[in-house]
């Protein structure tokens, strides 16, 4: 239901080229991941956290790092075992605290009170049960931190034009094309649109949580551009609303309150 079989077999193969990328010292998922890490401490006190769509461990690493008994889950194998091999390192039992996300299934008994789920709902179709999904998780009060994404960005109009500079017209650069223009992402996608109930927008997240029974706490907008994502927690004005327009990354921090 939430993750289909082309996407663990894209996340598998392309997990080396993504921890190259995110590895690099000025990249945006480890600034982002810097920001969540202090918007966590902002909005809870260490307590039990889960990341879904943990990668190779980086954000959780960063919650223990800060006091917060943090665990992991993700679609793909070599990511987890990366994310386990590099516990091992710095945490007791590290084998036990990131797991491989199978089906419906939670990949944990526990709850938890902080839950990261960054850069996870483009890969699902519809939103609304998997946030259910979610706050099953969840304990009452639990802090949810949630990103979605904008096909309308800057950056993926930027990179909409380096795609058509790559002309082929083969089967795999027009599913690209399709896909950067459906949901903002690059990978190719793995979303039945028949069946296509998403969020798109800042906007469409907060009235998506809402309507779960969360209250919102606070929302960033990134562009995934450095010149423009210097400080994006200071943002205010017209600034916030322009990165609400055209930014490719929309996040909510949110309370459960039922």
């Amino acid at each position: 239901m939430f993750n289909s079989q082309q996407a663990i077999e894209f996340w598998n193969d392309e997990a080396g080229k993504f921890l190259n990328v995110s590895r690099r010292p000025n990249s945006f998922y480890r600034k982002r991941n810097e920001i969540i890490a202090e918007l966590a401490c902002r909005h809870s006190t260490p307590c039990a956290a889960l990341d879904v769509g943990a990668a190779e461990g980086d954000l959780a690493l960063k919650l223990c790092d800060l006091g917060f008994t943090a665990y992991g889950t993700d679609i793909s194998r070599p990511m987890i075992d990366k994310a386990i091999e590099r516990a091992a390192l710095v945490l007791p039992h590290a084998a036990s605290r990131f797991r491989i996300t199978q089906g419906s299934t939670p990949p944990f008994i526990e709850k938890f009170d902080l839950l990261t789920v960054i850069g996870v709902l483009p890969y699902v179709n519809d939103h609304a049960p998997y946030l259910a999904y979610l706050s099953g998780m969840l304990n009452k009060n639990g802090i949810l931190i949630i990103t979605c994404t904008s096909p309308f960005s800057i950056y993926n109009f930027g990179q909409a034009l380096k795609h058509i500079g790559k002309l082929r017209f083969d089967k795999g650069w027009k599913l690209q094309w399709k896909n950067m223009c459906r949901t903002g992402l690059r990978s190719g996608g793995f979303i039945d649109l028949a069946n296509n109930r998403q969020v798109h927008s800042a906007n469409a997240l907060k009235g998506l949580l809402i309507g779960a029974g969360y209250e919102i706490h606070e929302t960033i907008s990134f562009y995934n551009i450095g010149a423009l994502d210097a400080n994006p927690l200071s943002r205010g004005g017209v600034s916030k609303l322009f990165a609400r327009w055209f930014g490719w990354t929309h996040l909510a921090v949110a309370r459960k309150l039922h």
